[in-house]
């Protein structure tokens, strides 16, 4: 990552997740048929997200 003056600096845990989120969902654009349990895994992943904590219903 760049802080403002554009130097490099070391990414946090969110920005990492965000970056591995978004090179997800151009991969699953570019997927016609979810043909195996990673795949739908990790569309669901990118469509519904990771919560922040666990509900119970």
């Amino acid at each position: 990552m760049r802080d403002v003056a554009g130097d490099f600096r070391p990414a946090n845990a969110d920005e990492v997740l965000a970056a591995a989120r978004r090179v997800l969902a151009v991969q699953m654009r570019n997927c016609e048929v979810l043909s195996s349990p990673e795949g739908v895994r990790d569309f669901l992943r990118v469509t519904l997200g990771l919560p922040e904590h666990e509900v119970l219903l």
